[in-house]
């Protein structure tokens, strides 16, 4: 399913070389709590010790889209690569 029709808030053109250059870019971002460690793997990680994975959520969640939304749209970049292209968490451990 397109992320477009699953949620409806995502559209237009396809992002192309500009969502790796936003990912590449994520921990310059003013305001920013997560980002994107692009190194042999590309993985998300949150720049401050102390928070949670919901604090970050809550922080980004709005009226337009819940901490639900943002999950869900995770679950839909992740579900678009090979299986033999992730690293899963316990696997980084």
């Amino acid at each position: 399913m397109a992320a477009s029709r699953a949620i409806p808030a995502i559209g237009g053109n396809d992002p192309g070389n500009l969502l790796w250059i936003g990912i590449g870019r994520s921990e310059r971002r003013r305001g920013v709590c997560a980002a994107w460690d692009r190194q042999r793997w590309t993985r998300p990680f949150i720049l401050f010790d102390s928070w949670t994975t919901e604090e970050c959520l809550d922080l980004v969640a709005d009226e337009r889209a819940s901490a639900e939304t943002w999950v869900e749209l995770g679950r839909l970049f992740v579900a678009e690569f090979p299986t033999t292209d992730l690293l899963l968490a316990q696997d980084s451990a």
